[in-house]
């Protein structure tokens, strides 16, 4: 398939999409392949000591990262 049949292949299917996608889109059904990983989110008692920085910069240094 070329590039010209496929962006006419997904025009045509923008107005006239498949009959599974519009039964899953009206059940709320998510194809398994899309699904989204919740994202993370650090818990507040969480924090960075001095001793975390200046590991993480050091770290940085030695991988070839310049500091500011």
């Amino acid at each position: 398939m070329d590039i010209p049949r496929l962006y006419a292949l997904r025009r045509y299917w923008a107005q006239h999409p498949p009959l599974r996608e519009m039964v899953q889109a009206y059940l709320g059904i998510k194809p398994e392949g899309f699904k989204t990983e919740p994202k993370a989110v650090p818990h507040k008692s969480i924090q960075n000591t001095e001793a975390d920085m200046k590991a993480f910069i050091e770290m940085f240094q030695a991988a070839g990262g310049r500091r500011g």
